[in-house]
């Protein structure tokens, strides 16, 4: 698939739309570290499993929570792998791969932990449908992806900086998936 960047007066350009931003998510090699993980779970459960026959419904239970969310986590691992990162235009946001949606119909939520190891990370989904995660790797690199949303966006909450999204750690309302414009510009 692909995206056709066209070069013109020094900027870019998708189908007319002068390229903003251009951001490379990082993390790539994640996917398969979480993959080799999950083997060795999956090998340690099915060891215990034959070793001590426990068959009980609690055991069920828990063996099907704690084998959803590993899949869970490398099923975005591998939507993220694919797209890459992604080109900001004035009115889509384009991955890396070619999806291309509307800054309108786009969310938003912050997220840390495993997935950054510390660092922050920016998810983005289409509606109810998870698109892409940025984790930052460059303080500055990822200031400028904020920069570019908000100027893009008009949105308050892109008004910040890494530093302070650090800082706001126990801030409830960067966890809840927020629209990316709050009203159409």
């Amino acid at each position: 698939m692909g995206v056709n960047i066209i070069e013109k007066d020094g900027k870019e350009y998708i189908n007319e739309e002068k390229v903003i931003y251009k951001y490379k998510c990082a993390e790539r090699s994640i996917i398969f570290i979480r993959i080799a993980l999950f083997i060795l779970m999956l090998t340690f459960y099915f060891y215990q499993l034959k070793e001590f026959e426990i068959f009980n419904f609690d055991w069920i239970i828990l063996s099907i929570i704690c084998l959803i969310i590993p899949i869970w986590l490398i099923l975005k691992d591998m939507k993220n792998f694919y797209h890459v990162g992604f080109y900001l235009t004035n009115k889509h946001l384009i991955t890396f791969s070619g999806k291309k949606v509307k800054l309108s119909s786009l969310y938003f939520k912050r997220g840390s932990g495993a997935i950054g190891w510390g660092r922050i990370a920016l998810s983005i989904y289409e509606n109810n449908g998870f698109i892409i995660y940025c984790i930052e790797e460059d303080n500055d690199e990822f200031n400028k992806l904020l920069d570019s949303f908000y100027h893009s966006t008009n949105n308050e909450k892109f008004k910040i900086n890494s530093t302070t999204l650090k800082h706001n750690f126990f801030d409830v309302e960067l966890y809840i998936k927020q629209k990316f414009i709050n009203k159409e510009t």
